[in-house]
């Protein structure tokens, strides 16, 4: 096993810095009491994966940005399942817990930055989060095994070619193996991972990012 190295601490010593993060902290952080704020670059972390190489900082997407992306989506129509690449703190675990998925799933491969996420998501009501329905995986995300069912998957920019790569060749299965793939691609810098195929059909976009629908 790994040893957990602490996360940064960043404001600790400095007053200034510790008002401007208070002040910049996310209204999810505020309705849940969690602690999904800050940005930690990867070289703070300590991750064993050779796929650390290929990842990007930690950062929550703003709230309402998550909000705003997930009511594009038909989730009225049909049960969907929620699953977070690279789910850091847990924050869009926290907002998707309030939308009407059977399952919400964050898989994140940093085992301090998953401990957070455990905890915060022990802070969410329980008419929220009914049956366990709400975890965060420690995993790599080329292995996580896709729930059998409709998936809207999510991206917050978290890593990089060819770890982009194999998950979009992994969503591609999912859909032919007949379940309805969404993706949420936020700071969408690889795009073209998932343009080139041809599979991915871009049915919303937004200054913040865009959805993709896997076609068939």
């Amino acid at each position: 096993m790994s040893v957990v190295k602490p996360l940064p601490s960043g404001s600790a010593g400095n007053p200034v810095k510790r008002l401007i993060d208070r002040i910049s902290r996310d209204r999810v952080d505020w309705k849940y009491r969690a602690d999904t704020a800050g940005v930690i670059q990867m070289d703070e972390l300590d991750v064993p994966s050779p796929n650390a190489k290929f990842a990007y900082c930690y950062r929550g997407t703003l709230g309402w940005v998550i909000r705003l992306f997930l009511r594009q989506l038909p989730l009225a129509d049909k049960p969907f399942d929620f699953v977070d690449f690279g789910s850091g703190k847990g924050r869009a675990l926290l907002v998707a817990s309030e939308f009407p998925f059977v399952s919400v799933t964050g898989v994140e491969f940093c085992e301090s930055l998953h401990e957070v996420a455990v905890k915060n998501l022990a802070r969410l009501p329980a008419r929220q989060n009914q049956a366990g329905r709400v975890t965060s995986v420690l995993g790599d995300a080329t292995e996580f095994a896709l729930p059998q069912r409709d998936l809207v998957t999510y991206f917050y920019n978290p890593f990089g070619p060819p770890v982009l790569d194999a998950v979009a060749e992994r969503l591609i299965a999912h859909r032919h193996s007949g379940f309805d793939v969404y993706v949420i691609y936020i700071n969408p810098r690889h795009r073209d991972v998932f343009e080139r195929s041809g599979k991915f059909e871009t049915v919303f976009v937004h200054e913040k990012g865009l959805i993709y629908r896997v076609n068939a």
